[in-house]
């Protein structure tokens, strides 16, 4: 980033060295290991609620684990099926997208939206994943606190939330989804996903068929392990178990 900004420094002649030129950088870690399709249900499956509905949004979705951890029911438009992503959570606190691309609407699967219609009740606003302080789920903790023990008790090699978006980006890869369809899924870059570009004709128009079909492929997957049983809320209300993590 900074050597970025000191070129831009030196094209508009504010200084003449580059302090970078020689800088050589330790290699990056590896990422996440990315979950196989099996994994992935097997995971999703084993999870209890609250914890379910989260690895389910994620897998299905590839949103970034910090944009799940804060997403708010009135960014949740059942009646279209849709997710609009506006928020982010960073060191337990609720912020606004990096990017232009961050700001982005996509589809859902029907069986998705039928779980979190069962998942909401009532509830049309406020954090669905949140703590008894009041913030959102902090990505770290979730890890720590949630997948990682889970992952141990499956016998599974423990990684990271971002496993799961990577293995939603391998999964619509394999089927030839249409890359602007992945791109605008993923937050890659879509300017156009942009805050507040709704019409009175609700959602519907912000996403394609090729959007649709993204999520009903994963609608599929995750319903055959699911279904019918996955929006039970083990007998308690949703607020409750947000409360529970």
């Amino acid at each position: 980033m900074m050597s970025a900004m000191w070129d831009v420094a030196v094209s508009w002649k504010y200084v003449s060295h580059k302090p970078f030129a020689d800088l050589i950088l330790p290699e990056c870690d590896p990422p996440d290991a990315e979950p196989s399709a099996e994994e992935v249900k097997k995971i999703i499956q084993a999870a209890t609620e609250p914890f379910r509905t989260f690895l389910w949004v994620l897998g299905e979705s590839g949103m970034r684990p910090a944009e799940v951890c804060a997403i708010d029911s009135r960014y949740i438009h059942l009646d279209d099926r849709v997710i609009s992503v506006r928020q982010s959570e960073s060191l337990g606190h609720v912020v606004k997208p990096k990017t232009v691309a961050g700001y982005r609407d996509f589809a859902i699967s029907p069986q998705l939206a039928e779980h979190l219609r069962r998942f909401l009740g009532n509830k049309n606003e406020g954090l669905l994943f949140v703590l008894r302080t009041g913030r959102p789920w902090r990505e770290s903790k979730v890890v720590e606190k949630r997948l990682n023990p889970l992952l141990c008790k499956l016998g599974l090699k423990q990684r990271g939330l971002k496993g799961f978006r990577h293995f939603n980006a391998t999964e619509m890869d394999s089927k030839n989804v249409p890359v602007k369809t992945r791109q605008t899924r993923l937050g890659h870059g879509d300017p156009r996903m942009t805050l507040g570009i709704r019409n009175k004709s609700g959602y519907t128009h912000m996403v394609g068929q090729d959007d649709r079909r993204a999520a009903a492929m994963f609608g599929d997957m995750f319903s055959q392990v699911l279904c019918p049983d996955a929006s039970e809320p083990e007998n308690v209300s949703p607020y409750q178990m947000s409360l529970a993590f």
